[in-house]
């Protein structure tokens, strides 16, 4: 299964921006028992884009990322890191209302 993340990296990778690939999410749902911290990586990278460029109309797809972060967290055991980067995070953008009523509609 290993082999099959690598693969699927190398496609990521090829493409310049992943969060445009629509199979994604896909790929990054399977590879939470498979790859949890390359999923940790990737659906990071994917929200904090949303978040940072301060897309709005994408805000629910940020937040859907961070749910695979938090389940790949929780996989680990590592729920006291995920609480961490979560409360710093919604600390950092609490003045995007959409983007915290994301959060909380998707149960971060």
């Amino acid at each position: 299964m290993l082999v099959a993340i690598n693969k699927v990296q190398a496609v990521v990778d090829s493409v310049e921006h992943s969060w445009q690939v629509r199979e994604l999410p896909d790929v990054v749902e399977a590879a939470i028992s498979i790859a949890p911290k390359w999923v940790i990586t990737m659906a990071t990278e994917n929200a904090l884009h949303i978040i940072e460029a301060g897309n709005s109309q994408k805000y629910a797809d940020a937040a859907r990322w961070l749910k695979q972060v938090k389940r790949a967290y929780t996989f680990l055991g590592k729920t006291a890191d995920w609480s961490g980067f979560y409360m710093g995070l919604s600390q950092k953008h609490s003045r995007k209302r959409k983007l915290m009523a994301e959060f909380e509609a998707i149960g971060l």
